[in-house]
């Protein structure tokens, strides 16, 4: 997440909350896998975007 500054190797602190501010970075479980992303929402789809920050994606 070079975008972010957060590294490979980089230590993150998390909590525990029942929601995300649009833009805001979020822990995501997909497929027994986690993956930090910004979150923004498409209300008029009823959807969420997790966005790459890395700019080698």
């Amino acid at each position: 997440m070079i975008g972010t500054f957060i590294r490979d190797g980089d230590m993150v602190f998390m909590r525990n909350q029942s929601t995300v501010e649009e833009g805001e970075i979020a822990a995501v479980i997909i497929d027994d896998k986690a993956t930090l992303k910004p979150v923004y929402y498409h209300k008029d789809f009823n959807a969420i975007e997790l966005r790459t920050v890395n700019a080698a994606c």
